[in-house]
């Protein structure tokens, strides 16, 4: 196991020279956008997702979401004891927010739009090793999604409630599609937390279920 991460690694630091997001590529017919946004006052996420539009669905356009991805911002520190599941639904809400900015969504009184999103359900450790403030090598380790593994594809109705002038969204459908990873998370803790690594993707979430 411990091998198999080391060789990562290498991976890992030749990919962490580049901007992550800016290399993402994304499916025929989908584009990509990319943010930054406060999950409180001190801890900031990078978040990029790839997306399209169909403009001809039934009650406005179609929204179609996959290869979401996301890290936090130096100063990393800020970011400590962040709850993973708080943090992946905030993720979420993020992603449905800037959708509502790209693609039309009816008023409720007028039906809804039928948005898909491709959530990750595997994860795995990746260990940024960079300079403080002060001169010193810090390290963080936070976990990262595995978009291109098992995915739970789910199936939003979206509207716009005007007397609320929120947007609402309801669960509809879901479904797992992709490859399969790991059920038992890799261990980390013989890792040599001065270089950058990452380790083996395992699977961290169940595909929800509509109530």
């Amino acid at each position: 196991m411990k091998s198999i991460i080391y060789i990562i690694s290498i991976l890992a630091f030749l990919a962490l020279t580049n901007n992550s997001a800016q290399s993402q590529i994304c499916p025929p017919g989908y584009q990509l956008i990319d943010f930054k946004q406060a999950y409180n006052m001190d801890c900031h996420y990078r978040i990029s997702f790839c997306y399209k539009c169909d403009p001809f669905g039934t009650n406005g356009s179609v929204g179609d979401i996959t290869n979401i991805y996301y890290e936090p911002v130096y100063p990393y520190d800020n970011c400590d004891g962040i709850n993973q599941d708080s943090l992946d639904a905030w993720i979420r809400d993020q992603v449905i927010t800037k959708l509502t900015t790209l693609c039309s969504v009816p008023s409720c009184n007028n039906g809804y739009s039928v948005w898909t999103i491709e959530m990750p359900l595997c994860k795995k450790y990746r260990n940024i090793v960079y300079k403080k403030e002060d001169g010193t090598t810090g390290n963080y380790i936070f976990k990262e999604n595995c978009p291109d593994q098992l995915v739970c594809i789910e199936e939003y109705e979206v509207c716009y409630n005007q007397s609320t002038g929120q947007y609402e969204t309801n669960l509809i459908d879901s479904e797992v599609d992709g490859s399969y990873c790991n059920l038992l998370e890799p261990d980390i803790s013989g890792m040599n937390n001065k270089e950058p690594w990452v380790s083996e993707c395992w699977q961290y979430y169940n595909c929800p279920l509509p109530f």
